[in-house]
């Protein structure tokens, strides 16, 4: 067990030192990181969530969130949603630094979809084989993440990331990814609070 908490600790150890790398990279080198313009300026975007909601077509059915290095917090949610519209607010650097450890620390920089996919056909393949899990499709939103890592920017897509995670609660890496949206989420909806 030691041995366990001790490597959990190297591991976000290194995974916080990764994200200090990436805000010395972002303050020393301006212009380094994907520059994204939004009507309000130039700014380093360091994060950018999108979930698209699959049970609308025909429209903009996507919700975006984007962070900049600079604290500043766009979100977008589409006409449909009670939401609608463009909302922004800003995170002071303590909020900034704490909300991008917390994302580093979930494993999100690292996220490797086709990985997540292959553990659940595994887990899938074993519990249907005795009979005790059925997997049911429906409709599912599809998560979109760009994050900044030492690398640029790590993009992945996942399909049905909230079902899927509560499905197969002992894929770490999928319930860290999902409290780390949920988190996301949560800032969404302060940014468009009234």
């Amino acid at each position: 067990m030691q041995i366990k908490q001790h490597i959990n600790k190297t591991t976000l150890t290194n995974k916080l030192l990764g994200w200090f790398q990436v805000c010395l990279m972002l303050s020393a080198i301006p212009g380094s990181m994907v520059s994204a313009q939004d009507g309000l300026g130039n700014a380093e975007l360091i994060l950018e969530y999108r979930r698209e909601v699959s049970m609308v077509s025909g429209q903009d059915n996507t919700m975006r969130l984007k962070i900049f290095a600079d604290g500043r917090v766009s979100v977008h949610y589409p006409a449909f949603m009670r939401r609608a519209g463009e909302h922004q607010s800003s995170l002071t650097a303590g909020e900034l630094n704490r909300l991008m450890a917390s994302m580093y620390a979930s494993g999100m920089a690292d996220f490797e979809p086709e990985t997540a996919e292959n553990n659940i056909k595994r887990l899938s393949r074993g519990s249907t084989d005795s009979g005790r899990l059925r997997l049911i499709r429906t409709d599912q939103d599809i998560t979109h993440i760009r994050i900044a890592s030492d690398n640029g920017m790590h993009e992945f897509a996942f399909s049905g990331l909230r079902g899927k995670s509560s499905q197969f609660p002992q894929l770490q890496a999928l319930a860290d990814l999902s409290l780390a949206v949920e988190q996301l989420d949560r800032l969404m909806r302060e940014t468009s609070a009234p």
